[in-house]
């Protein structure tokens, strides 16, 4: 009973500094006229996305800002389907090959060959709103940052497994603003990612990491903020919110977060460890709360409800539509998940786009 009690009260205080970095993290609004005068060079790694390239083509077509401040180049990581002769079809955009293996060495090869003084990288399963660029420039002339952490969300969709997602996606983007307010960001999205040329270059890129296949974003945001710790923003704006698409199937999820989760080892953030023993500790005693659930009934009621509290405050932001039933059950279903995955991760291995790591 104390040891749940002091759990539940540690994992308060944890969601009231999640709104807090919510709160404090102001939405960006352009509040005078901005000529547009950044360049940017788009960097898009793909492997056997046939089926997304077409949408995001047609989203980099109607990007509104001018030609002649931003290229697109699209990196082939050895893909096996039509990709590749699509992406030649393309018009406007530079078609390169991976020099090496990976997504990490395939960002380098197109940062290498890019002309611009700004790094854009997104994937190829996005689709990018029309404003991206012209809203990013704005942030970038108003805050002269060095690297500019961009929003992520999901297409709407009805199913549970996508809702799932799209709850446990919300709760790390209020993390990713709650870590970056409190000076120590553990957490970043390569689907919305902006840096520096110069600063990728100063820090050594990917060198140090480029041997582990996830976490070219994550060690990236380390790296910078080492060196400049106070030059790393958070772009909250809902002109500027890159959209994906969830994982269809249950096995391609656990398989993403357990290449997501493997990383954790390697990273050096003091913060990012705590906050995840922190949600470990809360979801294996929620398992315990399910099995003797009459005297732990409390436990599982406070913590339905803290969950509530953030995912209300954090989705007034995102307005992504979350049915009520569906966040009960992720509720319910996310102890089992969460442990299956952190043995998963601790493990170590998983396959993605059919190679095994």
């Amino acid at each position: 009973m104390i040891v749940g009690a002091m759990i539940l009260f540690i994992y308060a205080v944890f969601v009231l500094w999640l709104i807090w970095g919510i709160v404090k993290t102001q939405t960006f609004q352009i509040e005078r006229s901005f000529k547009p005068q950044t360049t940017f060079s788009i960097i898009i790694p793909f492997k056997n996305e046939v089926q997304n390239l077409g949408a995001l083509y047609h989203s980099l077509q109607k990007l509104d800002y001018p030609n002649d401040l931003f290229e697109v180049l699209m990196i082939n990581d050895h893909s096996t389907d039509a990709s590749t002769d699509m992406v030649r079809r393309f018009n406007e955009v530079k078609l390169l090959t991976n020099t090496g293996q990976g997504k990490k060495k395939a960002l380098q090869t197109g940062i290498l060959q890019s002309k611009f003084s700004w790094i854009v990288t997104t994937d190829a399963d996005t689709v990018l709103p029309e404003n991206w660029l012209k809203i990013l420039d704005a942030f970038i002339q108003q805050y002269k940052p060095k690297m500019v952490l961009g929003l992520v969300n999901f297409f709407d969709d009805s199913r549970f497994i996508t809702q799932f997602q799209q709850i446990e996606f919300l709760i790390l983007q209020a993390l990713t603003m709650a870590g970056l307010k409190a000076g120590k960001p553990f957490l970043a999205n390569g689907a919305n990612l902006a840096f520096t040329k110069e600063v990728f270059e100063q820090v050594g890129g990917y060198k140090g990491n480029a041997h582990i296949a996830s976490g070219d974003d994550v060690f990236l945001l380390e790296k910078i903020h080492r060196k400049y710790p106070d030059k790393i923003c958070f772009l909250k704006s809902q002109q500027a919110i890159v959209q994906t698409h969830a994982m269809s199937s249950w096995r391609h999820l656990w398989q993403q977060k357990i290449r997501w989760a493997a990383k954790t080892k390697h990273i050096k953030n003091t913060l990012a460890w705590l906050s995840g023993l922190l949600i470990l500790s809360v979801q294996l005693t929620v398992l315990w709360a399910f099995w003797h659930y009459k005297p732990y009934a409390w436990f599982i009621a406070g913590k339905l409800f803290l969950d509530a509290l953030l995912l209300v405050v954090v989705n007034r932001f995102y307005k992504a539509r979350i049915h009520p039933i569906y966040f009960i059950l992720s509720f319910l279903w996310y102890p089992f998940y969460f442990i299956v995955t952190a043995l998963g991760a601790y493990r170590g291995k998983y396959i993605w786009k059919g190679q095994s790591y």
